[in-house]
């Protein structure tokens, strides 16, 4: 009997050892964390692992997913700067990064949360004007993920964003926005053709412009050209005239001259009367010039005269 009660109660502190050691052994995921109260008394905090608690005496008062988790914050209507009545909802995102903060600083975290998300977003996006709202939600977004992050840092949470859903806006603003955006897109596209046909007509005009000075620039140089080519060809026709007078008197002066020239006069002489007479013309001559040997007379005279000057100027 003995040793039947020893056996008896070996079994039972072996059986109540195990029990304990089951009860002290946590394991703890990874995306969690545990909240431990000794006593009804916050403890420690234990994370991902193996983990040990003292049996009857330490208790898992919460477990905490850290993971990012979102709210869907509901409708909430607000008036807009202009006085405009429209609804506004969206996304929240945040994920707990102290649970002693989150489990002791606020009594429901996840209300506590949708409730400042509905009220910053209320009094953002009342602050502006219904045109700013629709063209700037990225700007909502980042105020009211701001304006909570404030808030839920004391809370143990971290809002990592906000996100505007969708926006009702009530349909005689929306039919009068359209019409809004219709003018405009027509002031626009008339805007844009009177530009147009602005710069067409500059262009068309400094065309023109440029036209009229190319050729009359062209006209300049042709004109140029021209007078010069003029100038050459009279500067090379009186260099030549001179250049013949020039030999013209070499040949008078030297030796049998006069005699050529008295040939050349008399053959052009003969020449004319030669042509008078074939084309019927009638020509009366006076006096010595009756005859081509006074006609020849007369020129040699006057080649005389010329000589003599060329000869004085000479010496």
């Amino acid at each position: 009997m003995p040793d039947l009660f020893t056996s008896i109660i070996f079994i039972g502190l072996a059986a109540l050892g195990v029990t304990l050691l089951v009860k002290s052994v946590r394991f703890v995921p990874n995306e969690e964390k545990w909240i431990i109260e000794y006593l009804g008394k916050y403890s420690r905090t234990i994370e991902a692992g193996i983990n040990f608690t003292i049996p009857f005496v330490e208790t898992v008062r919460k477990r905490w997913d850290i993971r990012e988790q979102v709210i869907d914050v509901s409708k909430q209507s607000v008036i807009t700067k202009d006085n405009v009545g429209i609804g506004v909802d969206g996304f929240l995102y945040f994920k707990i990064i102290n649970p002693e903060d989150a489990m002791y600083g606020v009594q429901n975290l996840r209300n506590a949360i949708t409730r400042l998300a509905q009220t910053t977003m209320r009094s953002t996006v009342g602050a502006k004007e219904l045109d700013d709202i629709l063209s700037s939600r990225e700007a909502i977004n980042a105020a009211v993920s701001e304006a909570i992050q404030d808030a839920g840092g004391n809370w143990g949470a971290e809002v990592t964003r906000y996100e505007i859903k969708d926006i009702d806006v009530p349909d005689n603003i929306t039919k009068s926005m359209e019409k809004q955006m219709t003018a405009e897109r027509e002031k626009r596209a008339d805007i844009l053709n009177a530009e147009g046909a602005r710069q067409s007509a500059i262009l068309k005009a400094e065309g023109e412009k440029q036209a009229r000075i190319l050729a009359a620039e062209a006209d300049k140089e042709e004109s140029v050209l021209v007078a010069e080519g003029e100038a050459q060809a009279t500067e090379r026709k009186a260099a030549a005239q001179a250049k013949a007078i020039e030999l013209v008197r070499q040949q008078i002066n030297e030796q049998g001259g006069d005699a050529a020239v008295k040939l050349e006069v008399a053959k052009e002489a003969v020449a004319a009367f030669e042509k008078l007479a074939k084309e019927g013309n009638t020509l009366v001559l006076q006096g010595e010039n009756a005859t081509v040997s006074g006609v020849i007379a007369n020129a040699m005279s006057v080649m005389g005269a010329a000589s003599s000057v060329t000869n004085a100027n000479q010496s």
